[in-house]
């Protein structure tokens, strides 16, 4: 209304957002034109300014739910001057924190390095959440010598992950590990001996491919067998994708490196 300090209230996507239904659609342009002092604006849980003068904002929402609500969240706190929006400041008030890291093991040669990478990466993640409690997803990537170690002994790993979350604050969860590493490229050199030419075999014959239509069968029996809410295409996509390069990786691994598939099973 003239003469009043009008606000607009829109549950909306505006003009889009990856990851949100097109609810409510409409432009910048339109909310701007209704001639209204400021747009509070939801339904997108990432604060974003859309446009100044008038403001049209998405505060976020107060609380990150899950693992893709990461980082601090709020609300605005408008401040009006004399009819006009002079400032819109972020207020952090979240009690818990979710935070996803990728650390890069290219450069560690022993577990004691990649340990202290993962560190120095998460005190980094502490001191920004201040007082608050974090969620954690850890992602492990890189090209490491490591690497064969790291997917062999996935729980054990877990623990070592922890431990050294641990010591850094007793206030952080691990919510999720992820192990995206590769082993370094190697020049091809002919290896005739027994284990060169079982690789050889492998490499050969135990694709990706050769192995999709038989786990295709057994994924089949396994998400019949989970609740309805749980079977989905997606899921079945991901593990047909997934799982037979890792198999043929850790089946090389065993081959290529048996003096530490000894030692870890010592």
């Amino acid at each position: 209304m003239p003469g009043l300090f009008n606000i607009g209230i829109l549950h909306t996507a505006c003009q889009g957002r990856e990851g949100h239904e097109p609810y409510a659609p409409c432009t910048v342009e339109q909310l701007v034109n209704h001639g209204y002092q400021y747009w509070a604006l939801g339904h997108v849980h990432t604060r974003e300014i859309l446009h100044r003068d008038p403001y049209v904002v998405y505060a976020g929402n107060l609380q990150g739910r899950h693992a893709r609500e990461a980082g601090p969240k709020g609300a605005s706190l408008v401040s009006v001057r004399a009819g006009r929006v002079v400032d819109v400041a972020h207020q952090v008030l979240d009690v818990v924190r979710w935070a996803s890291v990728r650390v890069d093991l290219s450069t560690a040669t022993t577990r004691g390095e990649m340990t202290g990478l993962i560190r120095h990466a998460v005190e980094g993640l502490v001191h920004e959440a201040g007082e608050r409690p974090v969620a954690l997803r850890l992602e492990l990537a890189g090209a490491t010598a490591l690497h064969a170690g790291l997917i062999r002994n996935a729980r054990d790993l877990t623990l070592e992950v922890e431990t050294v979350l641990a010591s850094v604050s007793d206030e952080i969860w691990l919510e999720r590990l992820r192990v995206q590493t590769h082993a370094p490229t190697r020049a091809p050199v002919p290896d005739t001996s027994t284990g060169g030419r079982i690789a050889a075999d492998i490499r050969a014959s135990a694709t990706p491919e050769a192995l999709r239509a038989e786990l295709d069968a057994i994924l089949a029996g396994v998400i019949d067998r989970m609740p309805a809410q749980a079977r989905t295409d997606a899921l079945r996509a991901g593990l047909l994708a997934d799982i037979p390069a890792r198999a043929v990786d850790l089946a090389l691994t065993l081959v290529e490196n048996p003096e530490e598939s000894r030692d870890a099973h010592s």
